[in-house]
């Protein structure tokens, strides 16, 4: 384990913010069905999720956790009751939720609510409730439009309102920022959103599954291959909301393919956040409970040489956890992140 060091470009302490993106079925159907091989990541979330929020209390981690809205409704009845007044208007229509769950067996429909989940999150001190849209909508796939995602919002954050919880962090399905929207946001009450990493790899469009993007991907969890490692806090560019929080690195599961270089994927990370320490920036690491969901275990265990490594920063004073909606705070009333929130 790399070991922390005394600081040297900064008299404040770096910032580690986790995201993490919970979407169930709603996220893969259209690329990773149940019906497939991947289903066993699916099902896993139930153990992983609660696994994750045990982690972040034990290690002090305030995380970022965004919902698709549609996680939250009891059954099909309650989303029927809960969704936008205007649907999506994708020209391909396989990417409509709506239509696709009409043609679904109920029988799966444990892998597309999950309300005790993500009230469980709620009440676990410390980790935020985000929205990740109503649908899991896809803000830069051709016939969607300004309106519809307006109302995709609209949705998302009256069905969180009617359990008691304020939304101020959006994370766009499959990072597809959409620059033309981002005024959007606030007029619904949310106040940042995660934006893209940087690199070619990670350019938002609606070519981010393309072959050879997902390949720069998984060869820049290895190596440095993108940047910035981290991002200098604040940034000169979040004067006002809706405030981009940039990703900075994709924690990816375990792959038995590339075991060999596991300790590369490890070090990258540590390297980052020490980084950050470094320099009083931040850092911000995201991923999926499903990525976890075949092999718990193991990707628990992984993650957790993350955790450990952040609190022995921050138990020398050189780093601390926020989430996304903790930086919206402290943006909109021009305090310092890295002195509230703990």
């Amino acid at each position: 384990m790399m070991q922390p060091r005394g600081r040297h470009e900064s008299d404040r302490p770096g910032t580690l913010v986790v995201s993490i993106d919970f979407e169930l079925e709603w996220g893969v159907r259209d690329t990773l069905p149940a019906s497939g091989p991947y289903r066993a990541n699916l099902e896993g979330v139930r153990e992983v999720v609660p696994a994750l929020l045990d982690l972040f209390s034990r290690f002090g981690i305030r995380a970022t956790w965004a919902v698709v809205g549609m996680l939250m409704a009891h059954d099909r009845d309650e989303l029927a009751a809960m969704r936008p007044s205007i649907r999506p208007r994708y020209e391909d229509s396989a990417l409509d939720p709506y239509r696709w769950l009409d043609r679904q067996s109920r029988e799966d429909d444990h892998l597309r609510f999950a309300p005790d989940l993500v009230a469980a999150i709620a009440e676990t001190p410390g980790q935020e409730i985000g929205t990740h849209t109503f649908s899991h909508y896809y803000c830069l796939e051709p016939g969607q439009d300004r309106a519809c995602f307006r109302a995709d919002l609209e949705a998302a954050v009256a069905a969180a309102a009617t359990r008691g919880w304020r939304l101020r962090s959006l994370v766009f399905p499959r990072n597809q920022v959409n620059p033309a929207y981002l005024d959007v946001l606030p007029a619904v009450g949310l106040r940042a959103f995660r934006a893209a990493q940087g690199g070619w790899m990670y350019r938002p469009g609606p070519g981010f599954t393309h072959p050879l993007r997902r390949a720069g991907r998984l060869a820049d969890a290895y190596l440095p291959c993108s940047r910035p490692v981290c991002s200098p806090w604040p940034d000169p560019g979040m004067k006002t909301a809706p405030y981009a929080i940039p990703a900075h690195g994709f924690w990816r599961p375990i792959s038995r393919r590339l075991e060999a270089l596991e300790g590369l994927r490890v070090q990258r990370v540590l390297r980052a956040m020490r980084r950050a320490a470094d320099t009083g920036g931040m850092f911000h690491l995201w991923w999926h409970p499903h990525n976890f969901g075949a092999a718990p275990g193991p990707n628990l265990a992984a993650i957790c040489q993350v955790l450990h490594y952040y609190r022995l920063l921050h138990d020398s004073g050189q780093m601390v956890s926020r989430s996304m909606g903790d930086l919206a705070d402290a943006l909109d009333s021009g305090g310092d992140p890295t002195t509230t929130g703990d």
